[in-house]
């Protein structure tokens, strides 16, 4: 799956990007026939006590990688929102994490996935964390047309 920067317009390769590419930008998910239609997926839950969270991808079909819209709104109704790009990783026991690099290259969000076909996703620290503690639920699944 080829994700372009249109900041600066490399591609995938952030120590080819320069500055530029921390200003407003859209992240794209360039066609591939061989990856299957383009899938959205929506998920939210409650993280850390009373925060609200919303994550939206989208991806390929027949890909792990795509992009990503995440929020967050907290007890003081205080809305922090990142976006950025989605990379599927293995887990030291084959789990499948999400690891989501937001745009500002400061934030890196993990999830964990949960059994194959399950609808729940966890939000985790790091990549090697694999306790499964704040819960989301895929609200809905579809191909984008």
């Amino acid at each position: 799956m080829a994700l372009s920067c249109t900041g600066c317009g490399h591609k995938e390769n952030e120590s080819e990007c320069q500055t530029d590419c921390d200003k407003e930008e859209i992240v794209r998910l360039e066609m591939q026939d061989d990856l299957g239609w383009p899938v959205m997926s929506f998920y939210e839950g409650m993280i850390a006590g009373d925060v609200n969270c919303s994550l939206l991808i989208y991806r390929y079909k027949s890909s792990g990688d795509g992009v990503f819209i995440v929020s967050m709104l907290d007890e003081e109704k205080e809305l922090s929102v990142y976006k950025g790009r989605r990379y599927t990783l293995r887990g030291s026991h084959d789990e499948v994490i999400w690891e989501c690099r937001a745009d500002d290259r400061k934030t890196t969000i993990y999830f964990l996935c949960g059994k194959e076909g399950s609808s729940r996703i966890y939000w985790i620290t790091d990549e090697k964390d694999t306790v499964p503690v704040y819960k989301l639920e895929r609200v809905f699944e579809r191909d984008v047309f």
